[in-house]
Protein backbone atom coordinates (compact mmCIF):
# COMPACT_ATOMS: atom_id res chain seq x y z
CA UNK A 1 0.00 0.00 0.00
CA UNK A 2 1.30 3.46 -1.00
CA UNK A 3 0.49 7.04 -0.12
CA UNK A 4 0.11 9.33 -3.53
CA UNK A 5 -0.16 12.44 -4.30
CA UNK A 6 -1.28 14.30 -7.69
CA UNK A 7 -0.15 18.03 -7.90
CA UNK A 8 -2.66 20.49 -9.17
CA UNK A 9 -3.70 20.41 -12.51
CA UNK A 10 -1.66 17.25 -13.50
CA UNK A 11 -2.10 13.70 -13.86
CA UNK A 12 -0.55 10.16 -13.76
CA UNK A 13 -0.51 9.24 -17.39
CA UNK A 14 -2.35 6.57 -19.44
CA UNK A 15 -0.95 3.36 -18.05
CA UNK A 16 -1.58 0.01 -16.99
CA UNK A 17 0.32 -2.91 -14.78
CA UNK A 18 1.26 -6.31 -16.13
CA UNK A 19 0.38 -9.08 -13.64
CA UNK A 20 -0.58 -6.77 -10.66
CA UNK A 21 -4.60 -4.91 -10.11
CA UNK A 22 -4.49 -1.40 -8.25
CA UNK A 23 -6.81 0.04 -5.40
CA UNK A 24 -7.31 3.52 -5.64
CA UNK A 25 -8.89 5.13 -2.84
CA UNK A 26 -9.52 8.97 -2.96
CA UNK A 27 -8.83 10.81 0.24
CA UNK A 28 -8.77 14.43 -1.21
CA UNK A 29 -9.88 16.39 -4.22
CA UNK A 30 -11.83 15.88 -7.32
CA UNK A 31 -10.92 14.46 -10.90
CA UNK A 32 -11.39 12.17 -13.16
CA UNK A 33 -10.24 8.64 -13.87
CA UNK A 34 -9.75 7.16 -17.61
CA UNK A 35 -10.34 3.78 -18.63
CA UNK A 36 -10.56 2.72 -22.30
CA UNK A 37 -14.60 2.38 -22.38
CA UNK A 38 -14.91 6.15 -20.91
CA UNK A 39 -14.16 8.89 -18.43
CA UNK A 40 -15.35 8.49 -14.50
CA UNK A 41 -15.17 11.80 -11.98
CA UNK A 42 -14.41 11.05 -8.35
CA UNK A 43 -14.25 12.23 -5.39
CA UNK A 44 -12.79 12.09 -1.68
CA UNK A 45 -13.95 8.74 -0.18
CA UNK A 46 -14.34 7.04 -3.94
CA UNK A 47 -12.74 3.75 -4.78
CA UNK A 48 -11.69 2.07 -7.88
CA UNK A 49 -10.39 -0.80 -8.77
CA UNK A 50 -7.61 -1.30 -12.11
CA UNK A 51 -7.00 -4.68 -13.11
CA UNK A 52 -3.96 -6.09 -14.27
CA UNK A 53 -3.42 -4.94 -17.85
CA UNK A 54 -6.30 -2.35 -18.18
CA UNK A 55 -4.96 0.69 -18.73
CA UNK A 56 -5.86 3.89 -17.03
CA UNK A 57 -5.74 7.95 -16.44
CA UNK A 58 -5.83 9.60 -13.17
CA UNK A 59 -6.35 13.27 -13.65
CA UNK A 60 -6.25 16.06 -10.99
CA UNK A 61 -7.75 19.50 -13.00
CA UNK A 62 -8.08 21.66 -9.60
CA UNK A 63 -5.47 24.38 -8.34
CA UNK A 64 -5.29 21.58 -5.25
CA UNK A 65 -2.94 18.81 -4.30
CA UNK A 66 -5.06 15.45 -4.47
CA UNK A 67 -4.41 12.59 -2.42
CA UNK A 68 -5.01 8.67 -2.57
CA UNK A 69 -3.84 5.38 -1.13
CA UNK A 70 -3.51 2.90 -3.53
CA UNK A 71 -3.03 -0.57 -2.87
CA UNK A 72 -1.23 -2.90 -5.22
CA UNK A 73 -2.20 -6.71 -5.46
CA UNK A 74 -0.28 -9.01 -7.25
CA UNK A 75 -0.96 -12.45 -9.24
Amino acid sequence: MTHGYLPAGSKFEWHNYEGMSEVMYALKGQGSVRYEDGVYEYSAGDVFVFPAGVFHEIVNPSSEEHGYFFVRVYE
